[in-house]
């Protein structure tokens, strides 16, 4: 939308009509004119208000946009760290449920088997032993740490201040008048401060919206982490629920 001030010619500026006595309907044509532009005048000083009113609109409404893009960047950065602490918290949680897993395997050389088993058990330091699938267990999760401490390292986080420090440090200047000037009064000025506080807000909106496109992007592989590893802690615990219900019966 284009907003443009209008200056008009003065209806004192009109020379009156020369007319003789004998002929004055030409005089109050003259007249009419004359008032018809004081009309147009009025007219186009109530345009420039409301376009005045709509430009301070459009920068308050901007300014709310920017505030709450700044509060969303903002949950999104505690939202990020507490994805952190949270796969940290399971990885640890897995630590305990590997340490339960080898207790619960060493409860099995002792209850249920055979007494070849049971008589051997005191020499199992000394006899070669078969460790079945602990490699490939503690494979995957040593993939997850590795994972994790990589994403850690790789994405550095940007306190918000820095972030929108850096949208204002960004943003763009009016390289000139978004109105031609015609009547050059105070309402003319204001308006054009108001558009020129519009365009660097939009900018400010459109770098921000792209910070949070980011950040998104960024915490979409954490939580599908997250749902993995749940998912394994998950069948771990039944599986060792089952073994300890096979070794009490």
């Amino acid at each position: 939308m284009t907003m443009t001030a209008v200056r008009r010619t003065n209806a004192k500026d009109i020379p009156d009509a020369k007319v003789s006595s004998d002929d004055i309907s030409v005089k109050e044509k003259a007249d009419k004119v004359r008032l018809r532009l004081v009309d147009l005048d009025e007219e186009i000083r109530r345009i420039n208000r409301d376009a005045l009113d709509s430009s301070r609109r459009i920068v308050c409404d901007l300014e709310t946009i920017n505030e709450e893009g700044v509060h969303t960047l903002a949950a999104l950065d505690e939202q990020d760290e507490q994805l952190d602490r949270v796969e940290q918290n399971l990885t640890k949680i897995q630590d305990d449920l590997n340490s339960v897993n080898r207790e619960i395997t060493y409860l099995q050389a002792f209850c249920g088997i055979p007494w070849k088993k049971y008589f051997l058990a005191p020499f199992r330091c000394i006899l070669p032993q078969k460790k079945k699938g602990s490699k490939r267990k503690l494979s995957v999760y040593e993939e997850i740490q590795q994972s994790v401490a990589n994403a850690s390292g790789s994405q550095k986080r940007q306190s918000v201040a820095e972030k929108v420090h850096g949208y204002g440090s960004t943003r763009r200047t009016s390289s000139g008048d978004f109105l031609p000037r015609l009547t050059r009064d105070s309402i003319e000025d204001e308006l054009e401060k108001n558009l020129i506080h519009a365009d660097q807000a939009l900018e400010s909106i459109r770098h921000m919206a792209i910070d949070i496109n980011v950040q998104l992007k960024m915490q979409d592989p954490k939580i599908d982490r997250i749902s993995n590893m749940l998912d394994r802690n998950d069948s771990e615990v039944i599986g060792m629920n089952e073994r300890v219900r096979k070794l009490l019966e």
